[in-house]
């Protein structure tokens, strides 16, 4: 899945935390311990006066049971993610939160997307072969045929389709600021006569273009330590943005009479294939939001969008929690998070509810405050 490794730069000749900034760094190696603060002393960091009164202020941390514990870490094991202090390469931490900024943003490369998505297709997860015979209505199969005599000439009057083969490998591109990716899938389309006997009479090879949905969330909702983000996509029946399209290949055995008639073709597939694969699929690691012990937040929002860039398309999520004010976020401001050399993946993380929580430590719990996608 790539290097998806977030490093944490602490001073080494700083070994004391002075601000909120310099807590928050600290704790991206130890939000998971059951005592982060004293796992930070154990470690020979020391405080400020200041940062000891404000932390003082903060209501003790809630317990993590071992099985949450473990789960988070077979996850974390799993999308071989961590995160530690040393190194050069340090999550970007805004000092002054602008009124149209998002607490927390990640981005990942579809490079990645498309190494977890070729993954679910070769294990089946996602199909690799659609009986349309078996899981299309009588109607459904009429209409595709219509629609594929419509476009092949020289289909037979009675030729109806068979078994479609997603036989990869997949990729992704970005639909730029929108919430979802157009997936390249290259297939092939058994066209079947019925009578007087069940006989393939050609196959329909190409590439099909599906427009899949973005969606974003925040797992272990309410354990502010193991607090994370994650990117799924799913396909729907009726894309919402963009237009799915078909490509035959030359070698094909069947070639298009009228090609003016592809892009509706490969509007019905969508709709057949947004029936049939319906589940959402998870395309991302998780990413942690660095917690500090009573740091108790509420998600006000999510957004999520893809983003063309020369150097490689991304997918970028966009957090915040309640207590930004009334000015929208600025949707732009997801496209400029952007990995870090051969790295896929991207980390940036605002102080603002830190500080908000060492001033006030009577917050909330973290609980979504908007209906799920």
């Amino acid at each position: 899945m790539g290097n998806a490794t977030y490093r944490c730069t602490i001073p080494e000749n700083m070994p004391q935390l002075r601000s909120t900034q310099d807590l928050l760094r600290a704790l991206g190696n130890v939000a998971g311990a059951s005592d982060p603060i004293g796992e930070l002393k154990r470690k020979g960091f020391t405080f400020s006066p200041a940062l000891i009164k404000a932390i003082g202020k903060t209501r003790p941390s809630i317990a993590i049971s071992d099985t949450t514990r473990q789960r988070a870490a077979r996850i974390a094991a799993k999308t071989k993610v961590t995160v530690h202090a040393g190194g050069n390469s340090v999550p970007t931490v805004a000092l002054r939160f602008a009124p149209d900024d998002f607490d927390v943003i990640a981005a990942v490369n579809t490079s990645l997307v498309d190494q977890v998505l070729n993954g679910l297709h070769q294990t089946n997860t996602i199909p690799q072969r659609i009986p349309f015979e078996r899981l299309l209505t009588l109607a459904q199969r009429s209409q595709l045929a219509k629609a594929l005599s419509g476009v092949f000439t020289d289909i037979p009057d009675d030729g109806v389709a068979g078994t479609l083969s997603l036989i990869g490998p997949l990729s992704t591109r970005a639909l730029d600021g929108t919430d979802a990716l157009l997936l390249s899938v290259p297939f092939t389309l058994e066209i079947l006569q019925l009578t007087p006997l069940r006989t393939v009479v050609g196959v329909l090879t190409g590439t099909l273009s599906l427009v899949v949905a973005l969606s974003a969330d925040v797992a272990f909702l309410g354990n502010p330590e193991v607090a994370a983000i994650h990117v799924s996509v799913h396909l729907p029946a009726f894309p919402a943005e963009g237009a799915p399209s078909l490509a035959i290949d030359p070698a094909s055995l069947i070639q298009p009479q009228r090609p003016e008639q592809l892009p509706a073709l490969a509007l019905i597939l969508q709709n057949l294939l947004g029936g049939i694969i319906s589940q959402s699929f998870e395309v991302s690691p998780f990413f942690n939001i660095p917690g500090v012990p009573g740091l108790r937040l509420v998600v006000e929002r999510i957004d999520v969008r893809s983003v063309t860039a020369a150097g490689g398309d991304r997918v970028a999520v966009g957090v915040r929690f309640i207590g930004a004010g009334a000015t929208p976020p600025d949707l732009g401001r997801l496209a400029r998070v952007v990995p870090e050399g051969d790295r896929n993946v991207a980390l940036r993380v605002q102080e603002r509810f830190l500080d908000a929580a060492l001033a006030n430590p009577s917050v909330p719990t973290l609980v979504r405050q908007f209906p799920r996608s």
